[in-house]
């Protein structure tokens, strides 16, 4: 709610604690909130893609044509749209590199860009 790179887990045992003091009828708060995924890798490598988090909706259907998830090949691919020249910055959680901003450049000829998070690195690359 005051610094969008602050990124926290929270699950069942762990709650999401949001104070009365900060967030309350006389102020707004704003949270994002995204999936951990975990590949089937050795090191058990999560993630979290958290989009463009200077947006108020961070992954919407305009921007992501696609995500394909793929587990046992330790590979998640974002097909993202926009447009021609445009340069994006998309948040990612990832358990070996912290959190990471990524540029994605636009494609003049397709308009569209690919984010490859794998277990041992996160790329962003024109789709020609």
């Amino acid at each position: 709610y005051e610094n969008s790179t602050d990124i926290s887990i929270f699950d069942d045992t762990h709650p999401l604690y949001i104070s009365s003091n900060k967030c309350n009828n006389s102020s707004f708060c704003l949270w994002h909130i995204s999936p951990l995924w975990q590949f089937n890798d050795v090191h058990h490598t999560q993630y979290a893609f958290m989009g463009e988090l200077n947006k108020w909706t961070s992954v919407s259907r305009q921007r992501i044509n696609s995500i394909d998830i793929n587990f046992d090949q330790g590979q998640t691919a974002i097909t993202i749209e926009g447009s021609l020249g445009e340069i994006t910055l998309f948040t990612v959680y990832h358990s070996a590199f912290g959190i990471r901003s990524i540029p994605c450049y636009i494609s003049p000829p397709t308009g569209q860009a690919l984010m490859v998070i794998r277990s041992f690195d996160i790329s962003c690359t024109e789709i020609n």
